[in-house]
C-alpha cells in the first residue's frame, strides 16, 4: 500500500495492522519521523519516506544510474494507493492538472486507488486557492469522475457527512 500525503500515518498504520506492507509518503520530514517512531514502537511494517510527489526524488549517482528515481522504483509496485486529503494540494498548491495526477496514480497501482475529492467550495480548498478560485471553475464532481474513468472503474463513492468531500474506491482498468 502506498499512502501519498500520509501526514501522521493513520492510514498507513491501519494498512499495516491489516497485514499489508505500507509505504508512507510525506513531504514533511517531522511528520515522516513521527510515522517512523510509531512504526518502530508498534513493530509495524511501514516505510516512511520524505518525498514530495509534485517534486519526486530524481535518479542519483554516477550518470544517474546508482539509484533510480522514486517514480521509476514505485511504478507498478503497489496493490493499492491512498490519496486522502492530498489531491486538492496537488491541484491548487502545486498546480498539477487533475488528469496528470490520475495518470500517475494509475502508473503506481496495480489495482486500487482510494482518493478523496475535495470540491472547490470546501473551506480548505478556498484557503489554498487564495483568490485563484477562477482557475478551478471547471473542477466539478462530474469532471472528476470523467477524469477517473480514463484509467479506473468507479467501484464506490460516498460523500463525507457535512462536507464538500467525497471518498472514492477505484479499480484500475486493464492497460
Amino acid at each position: 500500500v502506498l499512502d501519498i500525503g500520509a501526514n501522521t500515518g493513520q492510514f498507513s498504520v491501519a494498512a499495516a495492522r491489516s497485514g499489508a506492507r505500507a509505504v508512507a509518503l510525506e513531504r514533511d520530514p517531522v511528520a515522516a519521523g513521527m510515522i517512523w517512531r510509531r512504526a518502530q514502537a508498534d513493530n509495524l511494517n511501514i516505510l516512511p519516506l520524505v518525498v514530495d510527489l509534485a517534486r519526486p526524488s530524481p535518479a542519483t549517482g554516477w550518470r544517474n544510474r546508482e539509484c533510480a528515481s522514486f517514480l521509476d522504483r514505485a511504478r507498478g509496485a503497489f496493490d493499492a494507493v491512498l490519496m486522502l486529503a492530498v489531491l486538492h494540494h496537488l491541484l491548487v498548491s502545486d498546480r498539477v492538472p487533475l488528469e496528470e495526477v490520475l495518470d500517475l496514480a494509475a502508473e503506481l497501482t496495480r489495482d486500487a486507488l482510494i482518493v478523496e475529492f475535495v470540491g472547490p467550495d470546501d473551506l480548505m480548498f478556498v484557503r489554498l486557492a487564495r483568490g485563484r478560485e477562477e482557475l478551478h471553475r471547471d473542477l466539478t464532481l462530474a469532471a472528476f469522475e470523467a477524469a477517473c474513468r480514463r484509467h479506473f472503474a468507479i467501484v464506490r463513492s460516498e460523500r463525507l457527512a457535512g462536507m464538500s468531500r467525497w471518498l472514492y474506491l477505484l479499480r484500475r482498468k486493464a492497460a
